[in-house]
């Protein structure tokens, strides 16, 4: 079971049955697409991100992996691929626009609001 709570924020916080907290937050890209950024562990630096379509109560997340992307894209996008084949997009001048672009692989996830 997984609780969602909306945040004062804008963001949400996503808590699962052993009580952990992942904050994301969303932003929109078009139509039902969404980009859902969210912190990365402690220790970790930088944030992750996921697309999300959202269609009526059913959300699809997808992760789109940086290593199944199209490299000249990346690189005309100014995206960073680090040696653990990490995107780093800090110096990306227009997000939504990439992430319009990316292949958003496989889904992995689906939420349905009750």
């Amino acid at each position: 079971m997984l609780e969602i709570k909306h945040r004062g924020d804008g963001a949400y916080d996503f808590v699962n049955e052993k009580g952990e907290t992942l904050t994301i937050s969303f932003h929109a890209l078009s139509g039902d697409l969404f980009v859902g950024q969210a912190k990365g562990e402690n220790d970790q630096p930088g944030y992750g991100y996921m697309v999300i379509r959202v269609a009526g109560n059913d959300a699809v997340f997808y992760v789109p992996q940086c290593d199944d992307q199209d490299k000249t894209m990346l690189a005309a996008s100014s995206v960073e691929v680090s040696g653990q084949l990490e995107c780093i997009i800090d110096r990306v001048a227009d997000a939504p626009a990439l992430f319009k672009r990316l292949d958003p692989g496989e889904p992995v996830s689906k939420l349905v609001r009750e």
